[in-house]
């Protein structure tokens, strides 16, 4: 058995990939809101 396999079972099995997926949407969001909010501190 080899660690994908073990990632597999863990993950897709537990369900806990609908975590790491809500998880990886707010990092996302919150990226996209970094780089297209005016934040001020851009150095030309």
């Amino acid at each position: 058995m080899t660690l994908t396999d073990k990632l597999y079972k863990i993950l897709i099995q537990g369900g806990s990939w609908k975590t790491i997926l809500s998880g990886l949407w707010v990092t996302i969001r919150i990226s996209a809101l970094a780089l297209l909010a005016p934040s001020g501190r851009e150095e030309y």
